[in-house]
């Protein structure tokens, strides 16, 4: 992390134009000086625990934030626990680690033989028109700079080699990419033993990690916990509301949070957020508020411009979810399983 952060600082004061020269600069940023080089392959390890690893109810969820784990034989079976934060008392799972692996009818894990096969870093560049696309944008920056400040500057000697640079890069790109595949050849590492993980006495923090985290889950699918809404944290700004209607007449109110949470404790506007409320379509030109929000559930809502904009208590909100890429339909149904969600905080907070 020390050599990264090095590198961080260095980037921030230095212009960095192709990657031999990104190289370049990783190697002095710390007196060890570290042998950065470009990764042209990788081992597919997705195809090669394939079939192996636990699936359906019972796969692994919630691994995905950067969490401290470790791995480790409990009996005969391989198996994992995790730390929200690295001062966190306790391993979680506390009582049995997490397992990670199908079992055959003996009870004993299904592990992968032999190692994986390795395929061309390229075939991991999904988005390689769009890639493409971005270093035109930046070539004809430099190429117009270029042009403007004309061939006898000196400055376009030292720009003329960066274009030329990232010319080949683009050709490179286009090339069809190499499909041999291959054994990844000495790919795992030697240890002199199985190694048992043993209880380590650790310092005792009071500091339990990112409130925002303190109950994430990682485990079997089947076994998560149902999961708890906390709108101060929760809502964000462009996120769908569904409100506590403060009208009875109303079965649910639906909107778009134009701002985040106001936590400033000496705003009148403390712990609200500002929402933009829609309303369900429907065919009449004037239907009655019973009309209209009758089966609301399951219709279509839009923007309802006549209804003003207000400041609603962000405790009133009984779900919110972000719209699909981010990006705000004319007209949404709320999916299935935001009603399902809605409704059972509805009748809690009912009963």
């Amino acid at each position: 992390m020390h050599l990264f952060s090095r590198f961080s600082e260095r980037l921030r004061t230095e212009m960095i134009f192709t990657f031999p020269h990104l190289m370049d600069h990783f190697l002095q940023c710390e007196s060890s000086a570290p042998a950065p080089f470009l990764m042209t392959q990788v081992p597919d390890f997705k195809s090669f625990v394939q079939g192996y690893m636990c699936d359906g109810q019972e796969t692994l969820i919630g691994h995905s934030k950067p969490l401290q784990f470790r791995f480790f034989m409990q009996g005969e079976l391989p198996v994992m626990q995790y730390k929200i934060h690295p001062k966190s008392p306790d391993w979680m799972p506390r009582e049995r680690g997490i397992e990670l692996w199908k079992k055959d009818a003996t009870g004993k894990p299904k592990l992968p033989t032999g190692c994986p096969n390795v395929v061309p870093i390229a075939d991991y560049v999904r988005d390689s028109p769009m890639v493409i696309q971005g270093i035109r944008g930046y070539l004809e920056f430099w190429q117009k700079w270029s042009t403007k400040k004309g061939k006898e500057h000196d400055s376009t000697k030292y720009i003329e080699p960066v274009i030329l640079y990232w010319k080949n890069m683009i050709d490179e790109l286009q090339k069809p990419t190499n499909k041999y595949t291959g054994e990844y050849a000495g790919f795992w590492p030697k240890t002199a033993g199985t190694h048992r993980m043993q209880q380590i006495e650790e310092e005792v923090d009071k500091f339990q990690g990112c409130e925002e985290w303190n109950n994430h889950y990682v485990g079997p699918q089947a076994g998560k916990p149902q999961e708890a809404f906390r709108p101060q944290i929760d809502v964000r700004k462009g996120d769908f509301v569904l409100v506590r209607p403060a009208d009875p007449e109303y079965p649910i109110w639906l909107g778009v949070a134009e701002s985040d949470v106001d936590v400033d404790s000496s705003s009148p506007n403390h712990k609200k957020i500002f929402i933009q409320y829609w309303a369900p379509k429907h065919r009449k030109r004037n239907p009655t508020i019973h009309e209209r929000y009758e089966g609301c559930w399951n219709k279509n809502w839009c923007c309802n411009p006549a209804d003003p904009k207000r400041w609603e208590l962000v405790d009133s909100v009984l779900w919110s979810w972000a719209p699909r890429g981010g990006i705000l339909p004319e007209a949404i149904k709320i999916p299935a399983i935001i009603v399902e969600k809605a409704q059972a905080s509805l009748i809690g907070a009912i009963e």
